[in-house]
């Protein structure tokens, strides 16, 4: 037995040494873990309103679920700013003649028709694209408008009706 414990000593301190390199590539999975988790974290440059965006998952449209791939600068949601809201609209080529940036409008929205805010055209298209439900020789103009007042029921994509006052007479 005495001869044996030699060969035992050191068949323990071999599992031990075994022991230590597993601790030590455990601790550079954990390292590794911590980095990817780092790189895999979605920082927004502004606070506001989370909101997915579809995007095509097998063939349809589809938010991005868990287990999804995502490819570098593919958008899958949007931050809103919800103190600073905007409209985004197509209008016909044809009236587009007669909007001037600047000017002023009113807002509605169709799941609130007693809500109405005052808003102003921030922007006006360059470039006529081809309308989606209407003939293809109907372009439409994209146009921004500002809304000038929030309200905490308005979150993005409601569907909405904007009037743009073209002209004002007095009474």
């Amino acid at each position: 037995r005495l001869a044996e414990i030699n060969y035992i000593k050191t068949s323990e301190e071999a599992d031990l040494r075994y022991a230590g390199l597993d601790l030590q590539e455990a601790k550079v999975e954990l390292r590794r873990a911590r980095t990817n988790v780092d790189k895999l974290l979605v920082k927004a440059p502004i606070s506001g309103m989370t909101v997915m965006m579809n995007t095509f998952r097998n063939g349809s449209l589809g938010q991005v679920r868990e287990g999804d791939v995502l490819w570098r600068g593919q958008p899958f949601m949007q931050v809103v700013d919800t103190s600073s809201m905007v409209v985004n609209a197509r209008l016909n080529q044809v009236d587009v003649e007669k909007l001037r940036i600047g000017m002023k409008a009113r807002a509605r929205f169709d799941a609130f028709p007693e809500l109405e805010l005052p808003a102003h055209v921030y922007s006006i298209g360059t470039v006529a694209k081809a309308a989606r439900f209407r003939q293809e020789y109907v372009t439409e103009v994209p146009v921004t408008l500002k809304l000038e007042r929030t309200d905490p029921r308005i979150i993005p994509d409601l569907s909405v009706r904007v009037e743009v006052i073209l002209e004002r007479q007095p009474e």
